[in-house]
């Protein structure tokens, strides 16, 4: 059965953000899906960052806008990270060109501008 929970959250500062990001990494397992919205430096990219040190993945978190999709590994046991941004993308068709699902089992996936593209 798929769990589905909405949030709203005003996080004021960066500080605010990166405390948040690291205690919700706390609850997430591999597998677990996060869309975020908002408008261009919101800091969609600061709560994946703060997601994936608490995570604990390899590497410094950069926006994949042109990349579209990055893979960050574990340190440790834990579950990598996938990062998506998919603002340059129009349909869901696009979307399952990326063959996220290949990284996602084993993987928490943050997907930037996901919503609307969702069917």
């Amino acid at each position: 059965m798929t769990e589905v929970a909405a949030w709203r959250c005003a996080l004021p500062t960066v500080a605010d953000t990166e405390r948040w990001g690291r205690q919700l990494a706390a609850g997430l397992r591999a597998g677990d899906v996060i869309l975020l919205a908002g408008p261009l430096g919101a800091g969609k990219t600061a709560l994946t960052q703060a997601i994936g040190a608490g995570l604990g993945v390899r590497g410094p978190i950069v926006s994949p806008t042109f990349g579209l999709v990055r893979f960050y590994a574990p340190e440790n046991s834990g579950p990598g990270l996938v990062h998506v941004d998919v603002y340059r993308l129009s349909s869901v068709t696009e979307v399952d060109d990326l063959d996220l699902e290949s990284l996602m089992s084993d993987a928490v996936t943050v997907i930037e501008w996901g919503f609307g593209l969702g069917g």
